[in-house]
């Protein structure tokens, strides 16, 4: 495609989702420019948790609505994408994190999320497969849900191709052209695309991206080390979060059980590298909470990683002084969750220069302005 309305750079799960919104109200020359395969980052790489248990009220209501378009997303894309309603638990193991889900909790209520506080006994009590022994209380919400990552992936970018939309594999951008504040076009290694439009949903890669068009994205890149087991008898329903060691567990549909924990206390960096003392570390805090997991094989592990901004939030909407370019980045492990929602209002903003629900707390400006909007939760 030599010219396009719209260019959304990254094919993974956000950039699909804008993609498809845009072609769905009706722009019809839509490129998608994807260094790799589509989903190849992040997206395909995650817990596959659907969730509304924030601590920013504006980040509950972009999930709530995320959570309502999930629920019907197989029926409008035309693709099973293997949603199932089984819940999420957020663990405390300290008092300050204890501190953190009960406010939260309440801030949640306030906005008519259905999660409530659990007590150690309670947590025994509704998952008797779990030890209560390192739990100082959690908060569970019975309607949070998770979905299959590839699924997600496959079925927007089908249904965005239906549309007409071009999605562009291994293709790299190597610049942008920026002339009087505006942008002009996208420079791959396969070609030039002009466009009044670009959008920037490339992930931990987003900052790079913004530096073509002089623009500072406060993104860093945090690796996610996981590992799957061997498969088991489905038992667990909901996906489990730790907040002290950013740990994650679910369960497959296939049975086998996925993990893994956010690294940071390495430097910042975009690597692939797994290793045994994250595999160690894990099996350790598993075996804590679920003691019958001790003999379980683990079958292969790998990495993923978040795009992580100073106050946990994403990145949405334009930016000041580049007309034309759109922040769709920054989700700190939340960019599964909040796809199908970002898609329909970055869609909105570009065709209709408005959004049903407000963006302008999450603009890139707030750094600067000073205006954070602080999350408390991780993946």
């Amino acid at each position: 495609m030599e010219k396009a309305d719209v260019v959304v750079v990254g094919g993974g799960v956000v950039g699909l989702s804008i993609a498809y919104n845009l072609a769905k109200r009706g722009v019809r020359k839509i490129a998608v420019v994807e260094r790799r395969y589509v989903g190849s980052g992040a997206s395909t790489r995650n817990a596959c948790g659907i969730t509304d248990q924030f601590g920013a009220k504006e980040n509950i209501a972009l999930a709530k609505e995320s959570k309502r378009i999930f629920e019907d997303l197989s029926k409008e894309l035309g693709f099973n994408i293997l949603y199932v309603r089984g819940g999420n638990l957020l663990i405390a193991t300290t008092e300050r994190e204890a501190k953190i889900l009960r406010n939260n909790v309440r801030t949640q209520n306030s906005l008519g999320v259905n999660s409530r506080l659990l007590a150690p006994s309670d947590v025994e009590d509704t998952f008797p497969y779990m030890s209560s022994e390192s739990i100082v209380n959690a908060a569970y919400n019975p309607t949070d849900g998770k979905a299959h990552h590839d699924a997600v992936v496959w079925a927007y970018e089908r249904a965005s191709e239906r549309l007409g939309v071009e999605v562009d594999t291994y293709t790299e951008v190597k610049a942008l052209t920026v002339e009087g504040g505006a942008v002009k076009s996208v420079i791959t290694d396969k070609g030039e695309i002009k466009t009044e439009i670009i959008v920037n949903a490339a992930g931990v890669l987003s900052s790079v991206v913004a530096k073509m068009a002089g623009v500072d994205l406060p993104i860093k890149p945090y690796k996610v080390e996981a590992m799957v087991t061997e498969p088991l008898r489905y038992f667990l329903d909901p996906r489990i979060l730790s907040l002290a060691e950013h740990l994650f567990l679910t369960q497959t549909l296939r049975g086998e059980l996925m993990g893994g924990i956010l690294v940071t206390k390495e430097p910042p960096s975009i690597t692939l590298q797994s290793s045994l003392l994250f595999l160690e570390l894990f099996a350790s805090e598993i075996v804590k909470l679920m003691p019958r997991l001790r003999f379980v094989n683990l079958m292969r592990q790998w990495v993923g990683y978040f795009d992580v901004t100073p106050d946990g939030s994403a990145i949405l909407g334009p930016v000041d002084g580049v007309e034309g370019f759109i922040q769709a980045n920054g989700f700190n492990g939340h960019g599964f969750t909040m796809a199908p929602v970002v898609g329909r209002l970055i869609a909105e903003l570009i065709t209709a220069k408005r959004t049903s629900i407000p963006l302008e707390p999450f603009r890139l400006s707030r750094f600067r302005e000073g205006r954070l909007l602080p999350e408390n939760t991780v993946s």
